[in-house]
């Protein structure tokens, strides 16, 4: 090989090896900005789903409250005008309390499953 193309052969590998260095350095700030992009997205997406959970909440204890009051304030006036029915309706009102609870642990155990191990909570 003459002189001349061992001179070429230098700066061809020297600028391969930057042009090399230049990529690495790109592809590592890429790398840097997804890895950023992904936790933000992973922070947005838990985000949106503990807002929808605590809308489901919400809507569910304001519709479970507004319907006890309902039942007492029936209870309340079937005490005075009809006893018998009043019991009725205080086992209503009592299923209707059971089952809204029932429902509250479900979602705040939806809660627990959505932020951890779902072994990590009971159940019950």
């Amino acid at each position: 090989m003459d002189r001349s193309t061992a001179y070429r052969y230098l700066l061809l590998t020297g600028a391969t090896s930057l042009l090399g260095a230049q990529i690495a350095r790109r592809l590592l700030t890429a790398h840097e900005r997804l890895t950023v992009y992904a936790g933000q997205v992973e922070e947005l997406s838990a985000i949106q789903e503990r807002n929808r959970l605590a809308r489901e909440l919400h809507d569910s204890v304001s519709q479970t409250i507004f319907s006890t009051r309902l039942h007492c304030r029936s209870a309340r006036i079937l005490l005075e005008r009809d006893p018998g029915q009043a019991s009725l309706q205080l086992e209503q009102l009592q299923s209707l309390t059971q089952s809204s609870l029932e429902q509250m642990r479900d979602l705040i155990t939806s809660l627990w499953v959505t932020e951890n191990d779902p072994a990590e909570h009971p159940t019950s």
